[in-house]
C-alpha cells in the first residue's frame, strides 16, 4: 500500500508548511501540491522535500476554487498512488493513517479539532466549531480517472467530486483524528476572518455566521486530551 498527502498551497513557507511537510514524509510516500501562485519560498520548500508540484494556471484559488481543485484531484489520480489523503498545509493527522487504511475499505472519514490554542494545546467546542463530533471524506482509495462531476463554487466546493462512489466506508477514531492549526494563534484567526469577510458574498448565511464567529472574544475551548503524534510548529 502507498499513500499519498495532497495539498493545495499558496504563501505558506513561513507559517505551519516546513513542519507539516516533516511530518507528513513520516507516513506518506508521495505529497502532491497545487501551488497556487506563492510568492514567497513555498515553491523552493516543496522540491525540498520532494514534493511532486504543479502550478495553478486557473488565477487565484480563493473565490474561484472549483478549477484548482478539480485539477488537484486530477494529478493526484494520475499519481497511482493507492490511497489519497487530502490535508490543508496547516492539518495533519494525530496519529498514523496508514493504521487505519485496511484493504477492504475504499475511503476513509476523519472527525476533526479545530486547535484554538497552542499552549496549552486546545480546541474550540460549539454548536459552530464541531467537527471533532463528526466525520468528513477526507481520504480515498484511487478510483482512477473518469469524467467527473463538481460543485460549481467558489469558496467550499469541496475537495473532491459529487459523483465519487464509495461503498466501503470506515470512520477514523479520535485517537487518529486530524489536527487544524489554522485558527491557533489570534493573528491567524484575524488573517482568516479577514480571508472571509473578502469573500461573504458567496458565503450562505450560516457560512457567514460561522466565519465571523472566528472573532469571537471567548470562545468555549477545551484541551485536547488525545496524544499527538507530530505536533504542527510555526516557522
Amino acid at each position: 500500500m502507498n499513500l499519498a498527502v495532497v495539498t493545495m498551497v499558496r504563501n505558506e513557507a513561513e507559517r505551519w508548511l516546513p513542519s507539516a511537510l516533516d511530518a507528513w514524509s513520516q507516513f506518506a510516500d508521495e505529497i502532491i501540491a497545487l501551488d497556487d501562485g506563492s510568492t514567497d519560498g513555498t515553491a523552493d520548500l516543496l522540491r525540498k522535500h520532494g514534493a511532486q508540484t504543479h502550478q495553478n494556471a486557473l488565477g487565484t484559488a480563493w473565490g474561484a476554487e472549483v478549477g484548482p481543485r478539480r485539477a488537484l484531484f486530477d494529478f493526484a489520480v494520475q499519481s497511482g498512488c493507492e490511497w489519497l489523503l487530502w490535508l490543508d498545509a496547516d492539518m495533519v493527522p494525530a496519529q498514523d493513517p496508514r493504521d487505519l487504511m485496511f484493504a477492504s475499505l475504499d475511503g476513509l472519514s476523519f472527525p476533526l479539532y479545530d486547535l484554538w490554542s497552542l499552549t496549552p494545546l486546545a480546541y474550540r467546542e460549539d454548536q459552530l466549531w464541531s467537527a471533532h463530533r463528526g466525520a468528513r471524506l477526507w481520504a480515498i482509495r484511487n478510483p482512477g480517472e473518469r469524467r467527473w462531476r463538481w460543485q460549481e463554487r467558489g469558496i467550499h466546493c469541496g475537495h473532491l467530486p459529487l459523483n465519487l462512489e464509495l461503498s466501503h466506508l470506515a470512520v477514523a477514531p479520535l485517537s487518529h483524528a486530524l489536527l487544524h492549526y489554522a485558527y491557533a494563534t489570534p493573528e491567524l484567526r484575524a488573517q482568516k476572518l479577514q480571508q472571509y469577510v473578502s469573500k461573504q458574498d458567496q458565503l450562505t448565511e450560516r457560512e457567514l455566521q460561522h466565519a465571523l464567529s472566528i472573532g469571537d472574544a471567548q470562545p468555549n475551548t477545551l484541551p485536547l486530551q488525545e496524544s499527538v503524534r507530530w505536533p504542527l510548529k510555526l516557522a
